[in-house]
């Protein structure tokens, strides 16, 4: 996990996480919300390309 926000919204929470391939992003969900009695539900979204990756200013 790189970055973890706690946001209002919709969403509780916010976490970008990376992994390996998609068996390595698998287990992480099921070890951290599947298997989680206190998650009700969550929602992945999956980057298909970078457009800008910088924390680099000015924007």
């Amino acid at each position: 996990m790189t970055n973890f926000y706690c946001i209002a919204g919709d969403a509780d929470l916010l976490m970008i996480v990376v992994a390996k391939d998609i068996r390595d992003y698998e287990a992480f969900t099921h070890r951290f919300f599947l298997a989680d009695k206190n998650v009700r539900k969550f929602r992945p979204s999956v980057v298909v390309s970078t457009e800008k990756a910088t924390r680099e200013l000015p924007v």
